[in-house]
């Protein structure tokens, strides 16, 4: 598969490059590694988010200057995928980068099926297989293992920079190598990262720091958590007023999820957040095996076995009444009670 996509590669000179809203390490990192293959290989390129990258990865942007000016591009608000390319892009072929479906990328979704080419990477179980080539392993630990997979076929360079953003993509997804999605090939991977240069302190530093603001948005988060016992359920829930008057944004959330997972007696953690009044985001994360993804599922979501995701409308205690419940339900059959 790999191989085919390489063959591409060297084929066409100009290339848009996507991932999903609300970007995660992995995505953005996975982002940027190929975007600095194809500059390797000569190629243009322009970066495609359908949103801000979040203040805790805004170091890229210094960091990674060189590949993300001019080339990185945010679709606004009522603004078509078409336009903010312009002309000399609207025909390019498309990498898509960690995500499950199309929609994952924006509200300008439906327009990537107008692009003809369009390669789909991404490691997400449940993968729809938008892409006309889908290079998808639920197996992999994070997107950005794929991606080192795709430095290997096409015999491209992983420089030391490259290194720090494929072991910050690997890291950050697999919980620095402690979750179950993480494989012998993940520490491998990642020793030839260190080879290579990956730098193991700037990757630390960098998943581990918040900003004031986040911090107390944490403390909100931290101090809504409801613990029910019976099952090992633990759910919190931020609004959009949590956002303004902690002058954070719902892009500002990630983390969160994994301290309410690391509760002690918690087997499905829920994080639910509010991005437009009556819509909500629902994260949820697993301890002991449980398969999240099939609750996920039930509304219209999905992911891994111990992380998966969905969204909502509505009222919100309609909401959290209708996650629970479908919990509540799941859990005594896999706990075998």
């Amino acid at each position: 598969m790999f191989k085919t996509i390489c063959a591409l590669l060297k084929k066409y000179d100009k290339w848009v490059i996507l991932s999903h809203t609300r970007p995660d390490a992995d995505a953005l990192c996975s982002v940027l590694a190929v975007a600095s293959l194809l500059k390797e290989k000569n190629k243009q390129f322009r970066i495609i988010l359908g949103s801000a990258i979040p203040v805790r990865y805004r170091f890229l942007i210094d960091d990674y200057r060189d590949l993300l000016l001019p080339e990185y591009l945010e679709v606004q608000p009522g603004q078509t995928l078409k336009d903010t390319l312009g002309d000399a892009f609207a025909a390019a072929p498309a990498i898509i980068l960690d995500c499950s479906d199309a929609e994952r990328v924006g509200h300008f979704s439906q327009e990537l099926f107008d692009i003809k080419i369009r390669i789909n990477i991404d490691h997400h179980k449940g993968n729809s297989s938008f892409g006309t080539i889908n290079a998808v392993n639920p197996n992999a630990a994070a997107t950005g293992e794929l991606v080192y997979d795709l430095f290997s076929a096409c015999n491209a360079t992983i420089t030391p920079s490259v290194a720090d953003l494929l072991m910050l993509a690997i890291a950050g997804d697999s919980g620095w190598f402690s979750y179950e999605n993480t494989s012998e090939k993940s520490h491998l991977i990642a020793v030839d990262l260190m080879k290579k240069g990956a730098r193991l302190s700037y990757v630390r530093k960098h998943l581990e720091q918040f900003t004031l603001p986040v911090i107390h948005l944490l403390t909100r988060a931290l101090n809504n958590v409801e613990l029910d016992p019976r099952y090992g359920i633990a759910l919190s829930i931020l609004r959009i007023k949590d956002f303004t008057e902690t002058k954070t944004t719902p892009n500002d959330t990630e983390g969160i999820i994994e301290m309410i997972r690391a509760i002690e007696g918690v087997i499905a953690a829920v994080f639910i957040r509010e991005h437009v009044e009556g819509k909500f985001q629902i994260s949820f994360r697993s301890n002991d095996g449980f398969d999240v993804s099939r609750i996920a599922n039930q509304f219209d979501g999905g992911g891994h076995r111990g992380a998966a995701a969905c969204r909502c409308s509505g009222d919100v205690d309609t909401v959290k009444t209708n996650i629970l419940n479908a919990l509540q339900e799941a859990l005594p059959i896999l706990k075998g009670e």
